[in-house]
């Protein structure tokens, strides 16, 4: 089976699967959605060029309703086509952005399950209720308790050091600032003096 073919059922399958029905999706949504992202791009293009189209078509309309005796009926008539025509564009580039973005937040919800998982996971290679004895159990949970106390401690160093950094790079960015202003009100001063003179 071919992997378009694949997509085309694995998609909708998946949006209903996050809870989208083919009634919350927009007209055009599930069409765009059958499309492969090759396809999407091909259909983006081809809309920018029926944009082009439009506008030329739209000016020549309004230069010919120009040279007519109905100036603004013919020119409301042009502009309302070209409206029906746009928006009907913009609904197919909106049904395009909208497919991708459920597409990425998809994406995001199986990552964000997939780290769930691994991390609901026990840590240890043995089965809960393996067999080990109590004290080596308690021995386990202890050890790992001190591994994350230094991880935290190790983190709020870094977090000092970093903090200790900006606060001596801000005293310095003052000074220099002070110096800067005494020096120029000492050129002042010594301007100022040189002008009395």
């Amino acid at each position: 089976m071919k992997p378009s073919r694949i997509l085309a059922f694995l998609l909708p399958v998946l949006f209903v699967g996050q809870g989208w029905t083919q009634t919350d999706m927009a007209p055009g949504i599930a069409e765009a959605a059958l499309l492969s992202a090759e396809q999407r791009g091909v259909q983006r293009a081809q809309i920018v060029s029926q944009r082009a189209e439009q506008a030329a078509k739209l000016q020549a309309q309004e230069s010919v309703c120009r040279q007519s005796f109905w100036v603004n009926d013919c020119l409301r008539d042009a502009q309302a086509s070209h409206r029906a025509v746009v928006s009907r564009l913009d609904q197919q580039v909106h049904a395009l952005d909208e497919v991708e973005r459920r597409q990425r937040a998809a994406a995001v919800l199986e990552r964000t399950q997939a780290r769930q998982e691994q991390s609901e996971r026990p840590t240890v290679s043995q089965p809960r209720g393996s067999g080990l004895p109590a004290e080596q159990t308690t021995a386990l949970k202890q050890r790992k308790a001190r591994e994350s106390a230094q991880q935290r401690m190790i983190k709020q160093q870094k977090k000092q050091e970093l903090l200790s950094q900006r606060a001596q790079r801000r005293e310095q960015a003052a000074q220099a600032a002070r110096a800067n202003l005494l020096r120029r009100q000492s050129d002042k001063a010594e301007s100022s003096q040189e002008s009395l003179r």
